[in-house]
Parts: C-alpha cells; structure tokens; sequence
C-alpha cells in the first residue's frame, strides 16, 4: 500500500532519491501503516480519537519531523490542500514539499474524502492512496480523479480484525478533468 506512495524503504532511514515529498495520514489509529513511511519523510499523523492520539504521540516521539493532530481529518486535509494550490504541479516551488495522502478513515467518509480529492485546487497534492470498502466502486468522479487498484486489505490485516474487507486504491488528480 505504501509503496504506492512511493514513500517506503527498507531501511526506514534511507533517503528518498526524488523530489521532496510531505505525507499526512487520515485517520492514523495506532500509526501500524506510518511506522513504515521512511523517517527521511515529514509525516502528519490525523486522528479524532483522544486515546489513540496519546498513543500516536508516545510512539512517534523521537521520530524526527512527525506531528500528531487530534482533530477532524476533512480540517487538516482543507487547510493542507488550500495552502498548497498552485497553477500545475510542475509550477509548485522547488523548496514546497510534494504533499502525499494515506487515508484509513471510516467508510461513510469515503464519498466525502473522495469528494474532496476530487475538488483540491490544481497542484495542491501528487497522490493518495484510500483504504475503501471491498464493495465501494470508487469511481473517477466525473472524470477528476485517475483511481487504480492497488490491494486488497482482509478484515484479517487490521487490529483488532474488522468484520469486513477493504481495499486499497490509489487516487491521482486529472488535469485538466475528462468530460
């Protein structure tokens, strides 16, 4: 899954070769997936329960260049996408950290992330990767989104276990949109 976002190494303290690259994670939970994001990697880590922020901010705490946000993730993802609009990603300055999403949020708020992606301003963010459920087509809404598959998740994978299975699909704006 994280390989999608092109933001995994072995060796978590391995540089990353390309250009700078910011991830924040929605609805981070115990941080099992951010663990995982290279620690060359700025992360900020969304979560709405108190408890599990605790959590977040005890295990990330000498992890350099990690936040923890308890809030509401549909906030943070606004204010991060509004702060990053720019003409093309190509126009985005050189020194502005490419802004990569991982998103695990409840699936009622998969239209609405999905939504949301698909109105970001031109060049705010490179990719998104969106756990959704197994049954969720995920569609390109209206021709703004490119989504791909990317793996499938068994209730199995989660702790504690889900009832249910998901689905990783990696989301990229389309510009200019299909009509």
């Amino acid at each position: 899954m994280l390989d999608a976002l092109g933001v995994i190494r072995a060796d978590p303290r391995a540089p990353l070769a390309r250009a700078p690259l910011e991830v924040i994670e929605l609805g981070a939970g115990i941080g099992s997936v951010s663990a995982r994001v290279s620690s060359a990697v700025p992360l900020r880590l969304v979560e709405l329960d108190p408890r599990l922020c605790r959590v977040l901010r005890a295990r990330f705490s000498r992890r350099p260049r990690t936040r923890v946000t308890c809030g509401d993730a549909f906030a943070v993802l606004d204010r991060a996408l509004s702060s990053r609009a720019c003409a093309s990603h190509a126009d985005r300055p050189a020194d502005r950290p490419e802004l990569r999403i991982l998103a695990n949020l409840p699936f009622n708020l998969t239209d609405r992330l999905l939504d949301a992606l698909a109105c970001a301003p031109r060049g705010s963010y490179g990719r998104a990767v969106v756990a959704v459920a197994a049954s969720d087509r995920a569609d390109d809404r209206g021709g703004r989104l490119v989504v791909e598959p990317v793996c499938d998740l068994p209730g199995a994978c989660f702790r504690p276990r889900q009832p249910f299975d998901s689905r990783a699909v990696l989301v990229r704006p389309r510009w200019p949109p299909e009509r």
